[in-house]
């Protein structure tokens, strides 16, 4: 039976956006100054949780270039995880910076756009990797 193409390609671009994930997200981490890091702490926690997610994620991109058994299910997993992630992200987000109650409450159209990427490529990996051509190439 031949191997579908889908874990390679997915594979590939969850390393590299792993990658740059991982990159931003110690860059971030590190750009808090060690003297805020209690008055930080929730941006500290989200940096942390940025970077186990990007972590999962380039695991996951080895385990499908690799064409490992348990590649689907990683892939799933990061797929899950940054969906969390960025659905808390906008809720904390939303309950911080919300106006007063007596204003209409609206989000800046780059931080619509950012959550609508953040939560397409995930999606994309989860409804691609658990594609029944997938699943046959283990």
């Amino acid at each position: 039976m031949k191997r579908s193409a889908i874990p390679m390609v997915v594979g590939v671009l969850m390393i590299v956006f792993g990658g740059i994930g991982l990159v931003v997200s110690l860059v971030t981490l590190k750009a808090v100054p060690s003297h805020h890091m209690l008055e930080k702490f929730p941006a500290v926690v989200l940096g942390i949780f940025e970077v186990i997610v990007a972590m999962l994620q380039l695991d996951a991109g080895i385990a499908c270039v690799r064409y490992r058994p348990s590649a689907t299910t990683r892939a799933v997993a990061f797929g899950f995880a940054r969906i969390t992630l960025t659905v808390g992200t906008v809720l904390a987000t939303w309950l911080a910076f919300r106006p007063d109650s007596g204003q209409a409450s609206s989000l800046p159209a780059w931080f619509v756009l950012g959550t609508v990427v953040s939560l397409a490529w995930p999606a994309i990996v989860i409804a691609l990797m658990t594609r029944p051509s997938v699943k046959g190439t283990r």
